[in-house]
């Protein structure tokens, strides 16, 4: 099968244009610019099996992925776990009779790139899911398969997403210029009020105490919006969703959906019905039907000249926090978007 997700000069420029960068909280020298780390590892990818997981490795970044469900349950960066030990993975998951296989044996490319598929036939909608790595790249592609047969019933997907749910280390979250900013601590989030709708609280504690929190305040039009992520105030680390193509989004240019959310979270929405985007997968019975979704990039990175921001810094970051810009969403209380925060995207920044 042709790979669906750009070969390596092109990735490597879609890399380049729109790699995010974390911005310094300290102070700097005048003049220094903060520069995403280019990545100093070469090596041969590699692929091991457990025979429950496989393991992809390129030395820069290192994937498992669970063969019976297809769940990425691990993404190491630096030697640091990225992922929260309950992320989710691929809404659905592949079911029925389920095969695993190696679809690019890096044994055979002499490390270039490597990848595994999990495939699901059930009868009704048959879902493969894989995962591709490349040599020097700092991430994973993942995709989904979806294929729906003649003699299959009506069938559908209402909803349907890749989510990874972070570490709190990953505390600032970066939509857009107007949703940029450091986030509320789970902490703070449990001890909140709920008013109207579980989603929505009145924070008693943190550095947005006495204002109102909700996940959809962090919705986009996703096919405005080609890289979105999480990075670290004291790490400088960062991890990203970029999309090569937003394509085989569906619900049209104006459809909004979730990206971001409290709680280090990052969601790619391909169909929904958020917001009445009419964005439902329908197929009537008897329809032959395949759908290729994704692929999508997951994207580590770091600063080349990071530094380490005092006490000080801090916390006048949290009080001076929104009070940069006029933002087109409600603004609440002691808060608001628009922080001149630790990530920005500039061009040549990475691979």
């Amino acid at each position: 099968m042709t790979l669906p997700f750009p070969s390596r000069p092109r990735s490597r420029f879609m890399v380049a244009f729109i790699a995010a960068a974390l911005v310094l909280l300290a102070p700097r020298a005048p003049g220094q610019v903060p520069m995403v780390a280019r990545p100093s590892v070469d090596t041969p990818v590699t692929l091991s099996d457990t025979g429950e997981t496989w393991t992809l490795d390129n030395g820069i970044v290192k994937a498992t992925i669970l063969k019976r469900s297809a769940k990425m349950v691990s993404l190491i960066y630096k030697g640091m776990e990225t992922q929260n030990r309950n992320s989710e993975g691929w809404e659905q998951t592949p079911r029925g009779v389920v095969t695993q296989s190696v679809t690019i044996d890096p044994t055979s490319n002499g490390g270039e790139r490597a990848e595994v598929s999990v495939k699901g036939v059930d009868g009704r909608m048959d879902i493969e899911v894989r995962y591709a790595m490349e040599r020097g790249l700092s991430g994973i592609y993942t995709y989904a398969i979806y294929s729906h047969g003649a003699g299959y019933p009506a069938a559908g997907e209402g909803e349907s997403r890749f989510i990874n749910q972070l570490r709190p280390t990953f505390d600032w979250l970066s939509v857009d210029q107007d949703r940029n900013m450091p986030m509320c601590s789970g902490q703070d989030i449990g001890a909140g009020v709920v008013v109207h709708a579980k989603e929505q609280r009145i924070l008693s504690t943190g550095i947005y105490k006495n204002s109102v929190e909700h996940k959809y305040s962090y919705c986009a039009q996703m096919y405005g919006l080609p890289a979105y992520g999480w990075s670290s105030i004291r790490g400088h680390d960062g991890i990203w969703f970029i999309n090569p193509s937003n394509e085989y989004l569906g619900g049209g240019p104006t459809r909004i959906d979730l990206v971001c959310h409290m709680g280090s979270t990052l969601l790619d929405y391909w169909t929904s019905g958020h917001y009445a985007g009419g964005a439902e997968c329908n197929i009537p019975a008897g329809q032959v039907w395949n759908k290729v979704v994704g692929p999508i990039f997951v994207y580590c990175n770091s600063l080349e000249n990071a530094a380490t921001p005092s006490q000080a810094d801090l916390d006048t970051l949290a009080a001076t926090a929104g009070r940069q810009c006029q933002c087109l969403v409600p603004r609440r209380p002691g808060r608001g978007p628009g922080h001149q925060g630790p990530m920005a995207f500039p061009l040549g920044a990475g691979r």
